[in-house]
């Protein structure tokens, strides 16, 4: 069996990775910091300037190279270099078993682009591009940026041949193609089980904080709905929210539209991701479906 193959074939078969805790612990405090000190809705950019916390393209063209390995369609306007960066998350590399250091840099204005996070193997890297996500949630930017952080770890990191020819051709991928992908299906799938996952913990350690029984009530009636959420969208067919339009996305997927919409076309990846879904229900709840 050859490797992308064997890929595919786990893909099927496993269930959700679980995310070592000191991983989710760094997301989120990288998350945070973005939140408080970089995100430009919070701050000043040319405060952040004058501090030395990020430079302007023009004064530091010679990352040219750098910005248009990631295909942006337009230099940034400014970014945090890499003597100063946003930050750096260290994982373990499932493909060769060895720690290594991902550096996280913060990039500003209008890159013709919709990323919200790109990462590079090549350089090690990830890009958080400021203005196509600084509107988000705090739960969806932590999300985004642990989606580009799996990328640096996962067992496999090639591409399929359909993959790699719509790249070379178009520079760009039509939305079947780069969803249908295996190392993007399991990203996203593991994006979605961070956000769920996180949020479930948070509720339930605030119940356990929490010394106030109206407080305990309240934060249970949330647990209690985030739960029934996740029922109704693990049980509800993918169509009701697209073709149909009868329910509303759930707040852990609103910015998984796309994706949940691309595959809920494809037969074998809408019954992969339902499965993956019975299985995430079943170990928060403690209750088959």
């Amino acid at each position: 069996m050859n490797t992308f193959r064997k890929y595919t074939t786990l893909l099927d078969e496993a269930k959700f990775r679980e995310l070592p805790q000191q991983i989710v612990d760094q997301v989120n405090k990288l998350a945070a910091k973005y939140i408080s000190h970089y995100n430009s809705n919070n701050v000043d950019l040319n405060d952040l300037l004058q501090k030395g916390k990020i430079v302007s393209f023009k004064d530091n063209k010679d990352y040219r190279t750098y910005f248009k390995h990631f295909q942006v369609k337009r230099m940034p306007s400014y970014f945090t270099p890499s003597t100063n960066l946003l930050g750096r998350v260290v994982v373990r590399d499932l493909q060769t078993n060895k720690k290594k250091k991902i550096d996280v840099y913060c990039v500003y204005g209008d890159i013709g682009d919709v990323d919200y996070a790109a990462y590079a193997i090549t350089y090690e890297t990830i890009n958080l591009y400021d203005n196509n996500i600084k509107d988000l949630s705090e739960q969806s930017i932590r999300a985004k940026l642990l989606h580009e952080v799996t990328h640096s770890f996962q067992e496999y990191k090639d591409f399929s041949a359909k993959y790699a020819a719509a790249v070379d051709k178009h520079g760009s991928l039509d939305a079947e193609t780069y969803y249908g992908e295996p190392i993007e299906i399991d990203t996203h799938l593991n994006e979605i089980v961070f956000t769920i996952t996180n949020r479930y913990n948070q509720l339930v350690n605030a119940i356990k904080q929490s010394k106030e029984p109206a407080s305990k009530q309240l934060l249970q009636r949330r647990l209690d709905y985030l739960l029934k959420e996740l029922k109704v969208f693990t049980q509800a067919p993918l169509e009701t929210y697209f073709d149909l339009e009868e329910l509303p996305l759930p707040s852990f997927a609103e910015t998984l539209e796309t994706f949940l919409e691309t595959i809920s076309s494809d037969e074998k990846l809408k019954n992969k991701f339902k499965l993956k879904m019975v299985d995430l229900y079943s170990r928060l709840s403690g209750k088959s479906l």
